[in-house]
């Protein structure tokens, strides 16, 4: 291209030149022409003064030297021609004078008039022709130097052409493909190299900067259309308020399309639940500080009604004038039933509908404060004595059922109630008022209600194809007008509670004084049984047991509380404390554990290796889910022999959920744990049921022990059993042995096995590794 250029416009130089040339050559063949003629005008003029022209004749030989001479005619002052000469005579035409101008050029000839003067004296006229060479002669004539010139003229192109794409073209160029790379794959952050130091280099500055302002401006663009279409929903308005723009969050919020909204005002979404003097202040407000927000209500294109956060913001020209509004806003729907939820949640429990204490609380406060004296009215808090164990038999979708139903049963069938309330995890209460004003009455009327509230809550609950039943204790507290403290009537009624459970008939107590000091004494001792199980302060001991040949066999691991004021405690004290409180489970796991700890240092000495270690296991303990895990693990982690522990089971134990405690005592025997049911005779179970279950041992309870020798049902009682230990192929082991006589009886009615302070109290770890030792020195002397 730039080749053709340069050749272009060489052509074009060269073509100027020569018609430059040419027109010059014949400007310079006019010019001799001239002289020519004016020299024979000299001498046409002396012939004609000295009136010689037959002489004349003569000049036609030195004409013909004139090799552009065609012709030539003189005339005299009376336009006669006087002499005429022609180089071709066929060609001679003699025209009149005043035919003639002065010059003329009329190809191939020029022709020229010259006055014929002598001193300033006219003589007359000469008219001349001469012939001009035309183009092709001239160009033939100066064929060197036009091929020298159109020669050089080519380098020049070519010369000029290198210059030219060099400081023109190859940065035009290279500007140009720079900016098609540009605009096609948009790379505007690009930058093209200034490598010139004139007005290229500061073209190629400014597109530069001007790229640098158009990545900026797209990339703000981005961000706005990025911010545009967030989840808040945007309207841009002109300052009339005529709807410009919305994204897709609004539509999304408002049902409206861009197409229903454009061009009309954002009045469409008006709810008509906001006043005229709403919508004056907001503009106040916008007016004066160019933005307003708060909540507001608008209206769905479905006629739903929604609230909403709303945000307007005035976009200021540099005049300070308002030319657009910008508005957002937020669908605070969910936000609101989120809040509707909270508020639910703060005040009802999530699984029984039932309001929770605080708003019990709150709900008897204020009917208490709208209520007329003279009233008694009763705050009933309801317990359940088995629930623990029910949690530790069933899972959590059984529990979840059975407290529904629970609700569900005192909300649908005791009518008396003024309020339900869901207090605890198993702890219910129930607010009655409108008693009579009578205290005794006001009693009277209350126990009735409560004793119809137990027999409705013993009444089985059928949960996914089981049959639970429930055993509630109800404190109640029965409160006159003047006493409004809520708080500490519920208190009260807890006090009443907790002094229920310890009631194994009337399963109720009105509060009292002493139900108050019962309530904070559990209080105490849970907070102390809690310390003691950080602290270590439980002990073990042991109490021996032995075979009729008064040989050591094994022992009962015996639990006692090393207390730090009051000393060394006896379970009785504090065992069914815990297991009311919960924390029979974390004990009953501490005993299992320092048992087997026990029997790993027994099973290294030759001595100790054979013994049994015999475990009492509460029913909350057995019933718990992953107690068969935690046995295992015991036993995995000390590595001792199955067989050498074994688990002491009451018969209340085995009549609760058959399946499960069957299942359980067959997973116990799978381990190789050995299974003892304890105080055998004292419970309901029938010998049908003992037949399938998976037992080691019976344990005679001390009460048939204790009058043995004076009572002959005890002794036909222990006889009995003896027989079931033999027909079973189970060990028989009788406690509470405390006299030789007993002793010898039971030896006599088939006993092989005993325990009692007879043979041995309950002592320490230390003191029943020496009453060992001096067992087997003593049986070694007697056998020499």
């Amino acid at each position: 291209m730039i080749l053709l250029v340069s050749s272009t416009t060489g052509l074009i130089s060269y073509g100027i030149f020569l018609y430059w040339y040419m027109h010059e050559q014949i400007e310079e063949h006019i010019t001799v022409s001239e002289s020519v003629a004016h020299v024979l005008s000299q001498d046409f003029a002396r012939l004609v003064l000295l009136k010689d022209l037959d002489t004349a004749s003569d000049m036609s030989t030195k004409l013909k030297t004139y090799a552009d001479l065609e012709s030539l005619a003189l005339y005299n002052n009376d336009q006669h021609v006087l002499y005429s000469y022609t180089r071709n005579p066929q060609n001679l035409k003699i025209k009149p004078l005043d035919a003639y101008h002065h010059k003329e050029i009329n190809h191939p000839f020029l022709d020229l008039i010259v006055e014929i003067k002598y001193q300033n004296i006219s003589l007359g006229h000469l008219v001349m022709q001469f012939k001009l060479k035309t183009l092709q002669e001239l160009i033939y004539q100066n064929i060197p130097i036009l091929s020298l010139i159109a020669f050089f003229l080519f380098i020049l192109s070519l010369v000029l052409a290198v210059i030219f794409a060099k400081k023109f073209t190859n940065p035009i160029l290279s500007l140009v493909k720079f900016l098609e790379h540009v605009t096609r794959y948009h790379t505007y952050s690009q930058k093209i190299t200034v490598n010139e130091r004139n007005e290229f280099g500061t073209l190629y500055q400014e597109v530069n900067t001007m790229l640098s302002s158009i990545y900026e401006a797209n990339a703000s663009l981005k961000i706005a259309a990025v911010a545009f279409e967030t989840p808040s929903g945007m309207i841009i308005t002109d300052s009339q308020q005529n709807i410009l723009k919305v994204n897709r969050a609004f539509t999304e919020i408002t049902g409206y399309e861009a197409t229903d909204v454009v061009g009309k005002t954002p009045a469409v979404l008006k709810s008509g639940r906001h006043s005229d003097d709403f919508y004056h202040q907001m503009w106040l407000s916008l007016n004066k500080y160019n933005v307003w927000n708060g909540e507001i209500w608008n209206r769905h294109k479905n006629g739903m009604v929604y609230p909403e956060h709303l945000t307007i913001q005035a976009v200021i020209d540099d005049e300070q004038k308002t030319c657009y509004y910008v508005a957002s806003f937020l669908d605070l729907t969910t936000q609101k039933q989120t809040e509707a939820q909270v508020e639910y949640l703060k005040h009802y429990d999530t699984l029984t509908g039932l309001a929770n204490k605080d708003y019990a609380i709150v709900s008897i406060q204020e009917l208490l404060h709208s209520q007329k004296p003279p009233f008694f009215y009763a705050l009933l808090c309801i317990s359940f004595n088995n629930f623990n164990t029910l949690i530790d038999a069933y899972n959590h979708i059984i529990i979840d059922k059975l407290l529904q139903s629970i609700s569900q049963r005192l909300v649908n069938d005791f009518p008396e109630y003024f309020l339900c309330a869901k207090i605890a995890s198993d702890e219910f209460a129930v607010f009655i008022h409108h008693l009579p004003q009578d205290k005794t009455l006001a009693e009277e009327y209350t126990q009735r209600l409560v004793l119809l509230l137990i027999s409705l809550l013993s009444k089985p609950f059928s949960i996914h194809n089981n049959t639970l039943y429930m055993i509630p204790s109800i404190g109640i507290a029965l409160i006159e007008h003047h006493f409004q403290d809520v708080s500490k009537i519920f208190q009260h009624a807890q006090s009443a509670m907790h002094m229920a459970k310890d009631q194994k008939e009337s399963r109720f107590a009105f509060y009292t004084q002493e139900a108050e000091a019962k309530a904070k004494y559990d209080l105490e001792l849970y907070h102390e049984l809690s310390i003691a199980l950080e602290q270590n302060q439980f002990r073990l001991y042991y109490q021996p047991q032995y075979n009729q040949k008064h040989e050591i066999i094994g022992a009962e691991a015996l639990i006692r509380w090393q207390h730090p004021q009051k000393g060394l405690l006896l379970p009785s004290s504090f065992i069914e404390a815990c297991e009311n409180n919960g924390l029979i489970l974390s004990i009953g796991q501490w005993i299992l554990q320092e048992a087997c700890r026990l029997l790993l240092s027994w099973q290294q000495d030759t001595q100790t290796q054979d013994l049994v270690l015999a475990v009492n296991i509460s029913s909350q303990q057995f019933e718990e889910h992953s107690f068969i895990d935690r046995l295992k693990a015991l036993i995995d982690y000390y590595t001792i022999r199955p067989s050498t522990l074994k688990l002491e089971l009451t018969e209340n134990v085995l009549v609760k959920n058959v399946n499960n405690v069957q299942q359980k005592m067959h997973q116990i025997h799978d381990l190789g744990v050995l299974i003892s049911l304890d105080d055998f005779g004292t419970g309901y179970s029938s010998l049908q049921y003992l037949r399938r279950l998976p037992l080691d041992q019976i344990k005679i309870d001390q009460s048939f022990v204790k009058d043995v020798l004076k009572n002959r049902q005890d002794s036909a009682l222990i006889e009995t059993i003896l027989s079931i230990g033999k027909i079973y192929c189970y060990d028989v082991i009788a406690e509470g042995v405390e006299t030789k006589e007993q002793f010898d009886f039971l030896v006599t009615l088939g006993c092989c096995q005993f325990q009692g302070y007879y043979l041995s109290r309950p002592i320490d770890e230390l003191q029943f590794f020496s009453l060992l030792t001096t067992y087997k020195r003593e049986a070694k002397l007697s056998q020499k």
